[in-house]
This record gives C-alpha cells, sequence and structure tokens, in this order.
C-alpha cells in the first residue's frame, strides 16, 4: 500500500505518470503530488537505482576505478559520468561497502530480470542479472529482447568466471536464450 509521504495518509488516488513513466499519486487529504521514489534516497536521480548499484557493484567488489566504470557502463549502452560515479559512491558508499563485505562471493542461482527504462533521453529495455543476495552481476541497455537477453548472461559468465546452478525469470519469451547459455551455445 502507497502511503503519502507528508501527511502519511492511506486516502490517495493515482494521478498520471511523470516523464519517466512512474506512477504519481495525489494525496486526498494535503493535495500533495509524489511518486513511489519520493522520499527515497534515489528520488531525483536521472538513473534507475539498478543501474547504480550495479555501478557500485563494480566500484566496491571489483575494485574498478570511478572511470574504468564509467567505461565499462559506456559498453553496455549507458552514457555517465565519472563524476556522476564518484558522487553515488559518497551518496550511497557506506551502505554499499558494508552490503558487499556480508556477500563476498556471489551465489550460484541467478535471476534475469527486464525493465523498461528511460536512459540517455530514450525508452529501452535494461536488462540485469542479479544473484540471490540481489547484488547486480551484469547490465545491459539494449532495444531487442532477446539477443541482450544472450549478452548479459554471457556478461555475468565472464565476470564471475562460473555458470550459475539455476536461472529464474519472469520475462516471456527469452527460454530459448536460456536453454542457449545452459547449453554453452552462447560464450
Amino acid at each position: 500500500m502507497v502511503y503519502c509521504p507528508s501527511c502519511v495518509s492511506s486516502n490517495i488516488r493515482k494521478y498520471g505518470t511523470d516523464s519517466a513513466r512512474n506512477q504519481k499519486y495525489i494525496c486526498t487529504g494535503c493535495r500533495k503530488q509524489f511518486t513511489q521514489k519520493t522520499g527515497t534516497p534515489y528520488c531525483g536521480m536521472r538513473y534507475p537505482e539498478k543501474v547504480v548499484s550495479y555501478a557500485l557493484n563494480l566500484h566496491f567488489r571489483h575494485k574498478m576505478p570511478l572511470r574504468q566504470v564509467k567505461s565499462h557502463l559506456g559498453e553496455k549502452g549507458i552514457a555517465v559520468s565519472h563524476v556522476a560515479v564518484h558522487g553515488w559512491v559518497k551518496k550511497f558508499g557506506p551502505t554499499f561497502s558494508q552490503l558487499y563485505m556480508r556477500f563476498r562471493e556471489y551465489n550460484r542461482r541467478w535471476h534475469l530480470d527486464m525493465n523498461p527504462s528511460r536512459l540517455n533521453g530514450r525508452f529501452q529495455n535494461l536488462w540485469i542479472v542479479y544473484d540471490a543476495n540481489g547484488i547486480p552481476v551484469a547490465v545491459r541497455v539494449a532495444q531487442r529482447r532477446t539477443s541482450a537477453a544472450g549478452e548479459v548472461l554471457v556478461d555475468a559468465l565472464r565476470l564471475t568466471g562460473f555458470r550459475p546452478e539455476a536461472i529464474f525469470t519472469n520475462v516471456e519469451g527469452i527460454q530459448e536464450e536460456i536453454r542457449r547459455f545452459h547449453a554453452g551455445e552462447l560464450q
């Protein structure tokens, strides 16, 4: 259930969408407008929180410098500056470093997810592979669905160095890509 961040009322109704296609709400009591990101640390951020957490994963877990994180994200189709990555490290650094110290190894069960997101001024599909602990393993931005699913799985394989025991997904129509990945046809 969604509550108003201003007056904590549950008397709300939907009020359209914003420019990034996030659902907007309006409180019928205090008449304030808000989204589900209002009042969270990700409020007002240009990039989706999944991209931010992937960049922080590269920096803290894989010890990549900020400029290398920037170029790695650029290869995946996400145009971001090293200054933005530095801002994310300053803002979320203590929290994420503790999380990555807690889960040093990647889990062998992965979840493949596809989110339509607005990146670089266009709506694109953001493909993310998570391990069972919720840590992002690999990310890829693409227009087409099936080819990007295989590419992000291969990226995750290269980054972790092992094939998963199981891959879970709720995206329809990509089972063939997952089967080809498990069979070793995708490298």
